[in-house]
């Protein structure tokens, strides 16, 4: 039994018997989504009924699977959240080859905050079933740099699950022109709870 009909039929099966009121009817996931703390999952176990459960994923990254216990999904893909799944229900031999779909009903909010030189700072929220877009877009999305904006030397400061502070310096020097030579970054990716800082030029 292929994925897709597995997904379409336990979505109409999870529909008739009232399992989850949020699920998103007829939406097929995007397989490059990145699960993360704060997102509503529905996990359906083909032929288990019983297993299905539907939960926000904990400030941990876990939602608690019945049998197995805690499972962390966050920071992976929903395919390799299903794997995981699968993976721990055969090791601890409580099913024999289950098959496991996730579809997200809620996503977590997804922010990040611009300050400096730009036209209008403040927080920026990104598409719910997003997890990253281009610096090149976000700056778009407050309208554009200001005239005394130094662009070669934007701060972004990123935060590891550890709570560890990254400082990352952007040149964006050359936006919307085109650069071979790599040092141009108008394509880096800015991602939930990062900071932008856009310094003012010296003259």
């Amino acid at each position: 039994m292929n994925r897709a009909f597995q997904r379409a039929f336990l979505t109409v099966l999870s529909l008739s018997c009232m399992f989850s009121p949020f699920l998103l009817v007829g939406e097929e996931e995007d397989s490059n989504y990145i699960l993360t703390a704060g997102d509503v999952v529905n996990v359906q176990v083909f032929g288990q009924p019983d297993l299905q459960t539907t939960q926000e994923i904990s400030n941990r990254g876990e939602i608690n699977m019945g049998l197995i216990g805690a499972i962390n999904v966050a920071g992976i893909p929903i395919p390799a959240a299903e794997e995981k799944i699968n993976k721990a229900y055969v090791e601890e031999r409580f099913l024999r080859n289950p098959q496991i779909i996730i579809s997200v009903s809620q996503y977590s909010p997804k922010v990040v905050s611009v300050l400096g030189q730009v036209n209008r700072p403040g927080s920026v929220q990104l598409p719910n079933d997003t997890n990253s877009l281009s610096l090149a877009r976000i700056i778009s999305l407050v309208g554009d740099f200001r005239g005394v904006a130094r662009k070669d030397a934007i701060r972004v400061v990123r935060k590891d699950l550890n709570g560890k502070e990254t400082t990352i310096i952007v040149d964006m020097s050359n936006i919307g022109k085109s650069s071979g030579s790599g040092s141009n970054d108008i394509d880096f990716l800015i991602y939930p709870n990062d900071v932008i800082y856009v310094p003012e030029r010296l003259f």
